[in-house]
């Protein structure tokens, strides 16, 4: 019965992000440039190019722009998005974080996954969970409590890390302490004069064996021919092909959003309508597409004559969960736009839904809980649309006579 716990918690979630009032001006704010000056006690979603937070938020906070700056505390979860990206204030809960350039200058409570093209955090950073990093060039100053993990291309780590450390990149630079295990994996393996190793290390690099000077406290440190990569790749590659991946997904759903805005706008303004009316009843259509589809297209693949049918249904079926994040994307900017934003236009609707998103993406990083509210949200969304089909289908009673 526990485990269902967390299910039901993000169900009624989207069911209170449909159904309750909620006060606009303070909770959710769009535009060029946005400042929160003034604490706010609930939680609060920001979309703009520049945004700066200057005041505590004592709920989640959730950003996405160009340049970015948190100056004052968080008191739950912060997930982010966007460019040029500073935090420094300190944050109660978890960080998720996506951005170009990234600045950590805070205390955090818990973990923190970061993908990032240049991310640096500062002597003044503590971290009590574990740290992720997916980046191109990573330097690492202050404390980290937890475990921590990097994929980079230069890694250079001056801080101290309480438990293990595990680096793959390209090129690693050391001149930190670490009082748990570690494992280096690189191209090239540079030990500096104040590195300090608590326990064993595990290590690769081109030229082989190497001298950890006096860095080893009672250690060892063991070259493992088996954390060579399986084939002579640099790790820059797997950060650039991950970069462009990405920002060719991000593309083909601005594009997606894009069209089907263009021709299906209207429908989806009376679908969120639908949504608010009736959610439990979206969200059962939805499953019931969600998992009830593949049922139907395995036993058309099953049945020779119905293979073509098979086929293009599990083509548009995989097409709609490719594509379903930019789907309830555009979706939740319409029920924005109808019920609290009358005054975006077709223009705005669509980079709004861009923003949506691109912080609906970054929700999906957190482990398990994210993923589930992406699939509740996206099946009340598909819910909701096929209630619009039925009624429109809906043949009108014969008239009286």
């Amino acid at each position: 019965m526990t485990t269902l716990l967390p299910v039901t918690a993000i169900f009624y979630g989207v069911v209170l992000l449909f159904s309750l009032p909620i006060d606009p001006p303070e909770s959710f704010k769009a535009g060029k440039e946005i400042s929160i000056d003034q604490p706010i006690d609930d939680d609060l979603y920001l979309a703009g190019s520049e945004i700066y937070v200057n005041a505590p938020v004592n709920g989640d906070l959730v950003l996405a722009g160009g340049e970015i700056i948190v100056r004052d505390s968080v008191a739950q979860d912060l997930v982010v998005a966007g460019g040029d990206i500073t935090i420094n204030g300190a944050v109660g809960d978890d960080i998720r974080v996506a951005g170009a350039d990234i600045t950590l200058g805070v205390d955090v409570q818990d973990d923190v996954i970061v993908f990032a093209g240049n991310l640096n955090t500062t002597s003044t950073s503590t971290i009590r969970g574990d740290l992720i990093v997916f980046g191109g060039e990573v330097y690492l100053n202050g404390t980290l409590d937890g475990e921590l993990k990097v994929f980079g291309g230069e890694i250079t780590l001056n801080g101290l890390v309480n438990g293990n450390v595990s680096l793959r990149g390209g090129k690693v630079t050391f001149e930190g302490a670490v009082k748990g295990s570690t494992t280096i994996a690189a191209d090239e393996i540079e030990i500096g004069p104040r590195a300090k190793f608590s326990g064993d290390v595990a290590y690769w690099q081109k030229d082989g064996e190497m001298d950890f000077g006096t860095s080893l406290s009672g250690v060892t440190a063991t070259l493992n021919p088996g954390l060579k990569p399986a084939k002579e790749v640099k790790w820059w590659y797997f950060g650039f092909a991950a970069a462009i991946f990405w920002l060719l997904y991000v593309v083909g759903a601005f594009l997606m959003i894009l069209v089907l805005n263009a021709l299906f706008g209207k429908y989806f303004q009376l679908a969120v309508t639908y949504l608010r009316e009736a959610l439990v009843k979206s969200f059962g259509y939805g499953m019931l597409y969600i998992l009830g589809a593949p049922v139907v297209i395995a036993l058309m693949l099953i049945i020779v004559v119905g293979i073509p049918i098979g086929l293009f249904l599990l083509f548009g079926y995989l097409f709609s969960i490719w594509f379903g994040t930019a789907i309830a994307s555009l979706a939740l900017t319409y029920y924005l736009h109808q019920f609290y934003f009358p005054q975006w236009n077709k223009v705005l609707i669509v980079w709004m839904a861009l923003v949506a998103f691109v912080i609906l993406k970054v929700i999906s990083l957190i482990p398990i809980l994210g993923t589930v509210f992406i699939v509740l949200l996206v099946a009340s969304v598909y819910g909701g649309l096929m209630q619009l089909i039925i009624r429109v289908n809906r043949p009108s009673p014969a008239p009286q006579l």
